[in-house]
């Protein structure tokens, strides 16, 4: 059976970093969608693939989403300063 090519986004946060693990260490391909000012020392010892993006930009989705079986959605605000409309933007 041939891996499962899945997208991770948020890979670069506390949830998304230890999915993003897991999901290498049984043997799926994994593409992660971060902004391009995101830190990503937690994914340097991971075989992954770095998708610099916006989760609000619909073409970058679109790039990141491309030949992927699934998708991990875990990028999101958690700040309560952000208004209500951004967090559902991004959240969802």
């Amino acid at each position: 059976m041939d891996a499962m090519a899945t997208l991770v986004t948020g890979a670069t946060g506390l949830l998304g970093s230890h999915v993003t693990r897991r999901l290498v260490e049984r043997g799926d391909e994994v593409r992660t969608h971060v902004r391009a000012e995101s830190p990503v020392e937690a994914l340097n010892d991971l075989d992954v693939e770095l998708c610099r993006g916006d989760i609000l930009d619909r073409r970058s989705v679109r790039r990141a989403l491309c030949g992927v079986d699934r998708g991990f959605h875990l990028a999101g605000l958690t700040g309560l300063r952000a208004a209500a409309a951004n967090h559902f933007r991004v959240n969802v």
